[in-house]
């Protein structure tokens, strides 16, 4: 591609032009030395996008332009294969899902982040498969203006915009592991508390639960994994792992509710986990399929 470009602008008479080979994660031009970067379908192919993203900020002077247009998802690819060089090529492997992208610009200190332009960038390829692929992850092509801050955020800034609750929130539904998350929220809650409180009561340390709000917490993320698990049939139609799930979850609101009883509880959290774990692998087969590795 370099020589090409050599050929290109030697055959036009350009000679102001000069064309560096060199890797996105370490730009060979010192701090603040270029007023605008333009960047086409590049960035989905560099495996350390953030630290490409910081040199990008690095090398623009203040209030330098960035444009950008590269390939998104909906959701994250989530099966292993990131060695496959063919779905390298296809831009979907590399691709980032967009809310992400845009939060790698923000913490890196650019402004005024905007997107310009959306295009359906696979529906006018010859492969059935590819369509299929970029479809299924909601892969499409965006244009993306920005300016340079003045200054980098601080590690402290850096830190708080990734911790944002509802962006961790967003990426545990996109990568599928929301129901994990909700049944690990159960699991503390129950379980977790009650080894609280016993911890508390030999070091001396008496604490009164209210039961009824204990168990209204305890319900409330057990029918957040089954909400979860009803999302994940909406996607794959396989109905095993939200059956599971429902008889999981019965038995535990039972336990709650109506007649406790440790073991009706501890059975209906087995079920519930293993229908959670179902339901993943039933999504990582899918995307294989999708993929073309099964």
């Amino acid at each position: 591609m370099t020589r090409k470009l050599r050929d290109v602008a030697d055959d036009r008479g350009i000679d102001r032009l000069d064309v560096v080979q060199a890797s996105a994660e370490r730009l060979p031009f010192p701090d603040a030395s270029l007023d605008a970067i333009t960047s086409n379908g590049a960035l989905n192919l560099v495996p350390d996008k953030r630290r490409a993203v910081a040199e990008m900020f690095r090398v623009l002077r203040p209030g330098g332009r960035l444009q950008l247009a590269d390939v998104v998802i909906h959701r994250p690819v989530s099966v292993d294969c990131h060695e496959d060089p063919r779905l390298w090529v296809e831009c979907v492997v590399g691709a980032t899902v967009k809310e992400e992208l845009l939060a790698l610009f923000e913490e890196a200190g650019f402004e005024a982040i905007e997107v310009v332009g959306r295009h359906d960038y696979f529906a006018l390829s010859p492969s059935a498969q590819t369509r299929e692929v970029a479809a299924g992850f909601g892969a499409h092509a965006i244009e993306l203006g920005m300016r340079r801050g003045a200054r980098a955020p601080s590690r402290v800034q850096q830190a708080w915009l990734r911790l944002d609750p509802r962006r961790w929130l967003r990426m545990l539904q996109r990568r599928g592991l929301l129901g994990v998350a909700a049944l690990g929220l159960a699991l503390l809650s129950c379980y977790g508390t009650l080894a609280l409180v016993g911890l508390l009561a030999l070091l001396g340390i008496g604490l009164a639960l209210d039961d009824g709000a204990w168990a209204l917490a305890i319900a409330a993320f057990v029918l957040l994994t089954l909400a979860t698990l009803v999302a994940g049939l909406r996607r794959h139609r396989a109905p095993g792992p939200l059956l599971l799930a429902a008889v999981g979850g019965g038995l535990i609101l039972h336990a709650l509710f109506i007649a406790y009883h440790p073991l009706v509880e501890l059975a209906g959290f087995l079920l519930l986990a293993i229908a959670a774990l179902w339901d993943r692998r039933v999504r990582h087969r899918q995307e294989s399929r999708m993929l073309g590795l099964a």
